[in-house]
């Protein structure tokens, strides 16, 4: 089976909002999550009225970032911190929660590379307290223009189990905040998207046909309507046709999205795929 692949790209952007993810200040009464993060907004704040760091940066700087931990249980905790570049994932969402894999071709920074947490990933908050944590940025000397994004991540140690009882299932939940990192240098360029590649392979065992569209630009893309169609190349019968919405995806980010086939029996031949991106 050979794969043919086309795509025609229209892309208007004007603004984008990127916000921070479960984020908030302290309350004082117990909660299932037990803490809660805020970021320490600094001068070189893009929108002061943004609750994540969205910062202007220059060539061959560095810079000290500071968050808060609040503790609001009668305990002390202990919180894991990570920072995380931003990705796309099959679900054409901006990761920030896991880590990057593997990054695309034309990404030239990533976000834990220039971005580097203080002393402990593991901090103790002290009951009802809090705890001021720093993270600190280094911009290398560089002709660099665009926007580099990632996520500082903050996640609640658990308890250690030490027993269970025979024939039951013990399930703990993990609560975790992450304040988006997002440092623009320079001037931003114009979104630009191509289609990479197209295979056959398996989504949760089903048959799939993956097409990889590519965001080669140093810039987030925050709403993007797709509309694939993939049809035999000789007859020009359409085998399957999808569409999504409200894509987004993150600078210099692969989106490897799946069609499924609904495990119809692809014959050997010649497919052509068109992908629309607006």
């Amino acid at each position: 089976m050979k794969l043919f692949r086309t795509i025609v790209v229209v892309v208007a952007i004007v603004s984008a909002l990127w916000g921070i993810v479960d984020t908030g200040s302290a309350s004082t009464t117990e909660s299932p999550i037990g803490f809660s993060v805020a970021a320490n907004i600094p001068e070189n704040q893009r929108n002061k009225n943004e609750s994540y760091f969205n910062l202007n940066m220059n060539s061959n700087t560095s810079q000290d970032l500071k968050a808060t931990i609040f503790n609001v249980t009668n305990h002390e905790i202990k919180v894991e911190m990570a920072i995380h570049t931003a990705h796309t994932n099959e679900n054409g969402v901006i990761e920030y929660v896991h880590p990057l894999k593997k990054a695309d071709a034309s990404l030239k920074y990533r976000m834990n590379n220039i971005t580097q947490i203080n002393g402990s990933k593991i901090v103790t908050v002290p009951a009802q307290g809090k705890k001021q944590v720093i993270a600190t940025v280094q911009i290398p000397k560089t002709k660099f223009e665009g926007v580099i994004q990632g996520g500082w991540f903050f996640q609640k140690v658990d308890d250690k189990v030490t027993g269970g009882v025979e024939g039951t299932l013990n399930v703990k939940s993990k609560y975790s905040y992450v304040i988006g990192l997002s440092y623009t240098l320079g001037k931003v360029p114009e979104p630009n998207l191509m289609l990479d590649s197209v295979e056959p392979g398996l989504e949760n065992y089903h048959q799939s046909i993956f097409s990889n569209l590519r965001n080669t630009a140093a810039v987030m893309i925050p709403h993007i309507y797709t509309d694939t169609t993939i049809t035999n190349k000789n007859t020009g019968k359409v085998i399957e046709r999808e569409k999504k919405e409200n894509v987004q995806m993150a600078p210099n980010s692969g989106y490897h999205y799946p069609i499924s086939t609904h495990d119809k029996d692809l014959q050997a031949g010649n497919y052509h795929l068109l992908s629309r991106a607006v």
